[in-house]
C-alpha cells in the first residue's frame, strides 16, 4: 500500500498534502509518578 503511494509522490514531485502530529500526554503522567 505505501509502495504505491511513494511511487506516486515521486512521479509528481510532491509529498503528502498534510501531516498530523499526535501529542501524547504520557510525559506528564510519568513525571507525576517520578518515572
Amino acid at each position: 500500500m505505501t509502495a504505491g503511494y511513494e511511487g506516486a509522490a515521486t512521479r509528481t514531485g510532491r509529498g503528502p498534502r498534510h501531516v498530523a502530529c499526535v501529542m501524547d500526554g504520557n510525559g506528564r503522567w510519568a513525571e507525576r509518578r517520578s518515572l
